[in-house]
């Protein structure tokens, strides 16, 4: 991620009452999880389908957009424990 976008990431994460590492930790999952889903992990594709998003359009996104989206999508979760729990995932 480019610093400049990784700067304004992480005033956003404090914002909402997080930490720089909150922001570290989550970007190493989602890119984790994209690598795997990319290279045809099932349970990775499974789980960004279920956010609604596709793997397609994923990869044709930079890394920033790519975390963006993932974000946007949980955030679109109205139950706050299945909120939490994607998030987790």
């Amino acid at each position: 991620i480019a610093a400049s976008s990784l700067a304004e990431l992480g005033y956003a994460v404090q914002q909402v009452g997080g930490e720089l590492g909150d922001l570290e930790t989550a970007s190493k999952k989602i890119s984790k999880t994209l690598a795997d889903a990319f290279g045809g992990g099932k349970e990775s594709t499974a789980l960004l389908t279920a956010l609604g998003l596709s793997i397609k359009d994923l990869q044709s996104m930079n890394p920033e957009q790519q975390m963006l989206a993932v974000g946007e999508a949980i955030n679109k979760i109205k139950d706050p424990a299945v909120r939490s729990a994607a998030a987790m995932g």
